[in-house]
């Protein structure tokens, strides 16, 4: 399924089938990284004030980056700023609908681990839940390697999400 289908299938209809198309067309975008260190000049340059810099660096990493906390929040601080109010609120919409669809996946147990694509989705959901991280490490399970990260108030588990499709099989 082509990205704008499966993103309008799951903003119209959340579910898991939606969200499992939603994730498969993401992960088979060329602008998809699990490690998106383009945030942090990112976020430098949106705090020098180089807004339009910001979302220009932004939008080359999309669809890739779409369903980021991150990656929306940042977008809409930097579309308010240039004073683009109409894209900003639809930012902010994607920024709360990727943390709810965080949120859903899981309940950050070992045995309900939250389901993420981004490493930086780890943080942003610890962020928005108010914890303060303290140390992540590795966890190796029956059911697949884990991130497990302490924080203040106990532990969070995450699972990076992985394409269940075969290799070389098509959308």
């Amino acid at each position: 399924m082509a990205f704008k289908d499966a993103a309008a299938d799951y903003i119209d209809d959340a579910n898991a089938v939606t969200l499992d198309a939603l994730r498969e067309a993401i992960l088979a975008c060329p602008s998809y990284t699990p490690t998106p260190r383009f945030m942090l000049e990112a976020r430098r340059l949106a705090a020098s004030g180089r807004h339009w810099e910001a979302i220009n660096l932004v939008a080359q990493w999309m669809p890739g980056a779409f369903l980021s906390p991150s990656a929306h929040s940042l977008l809409a601080e930097s579309l308010a700023a240039v004073g683009d109010d109409a894209e900003a609120g639809r930012e902010r919409f994607l920024t709360r609908l990727a943390i709810q669809t965080l949120i859903r996946t899981g309940d950050g147990s070992r045995e309900r681990p939250w389901i993420v694509l981004r490493v930086d989705d780890e943080y942003d959901l610890l962020r928005w839940t108010r914890r303060t991280p303290v140390q992540q490490r590795l966890a190796i399970t029956a059911q697949g390697p884990r991130d497990v990260i302490e924080h203040d108030r106990g532990e969070s588990w995450f699972a990076i999400y992985r394409s269940a499709r075969p290799a070389g099989a098509s959308a």
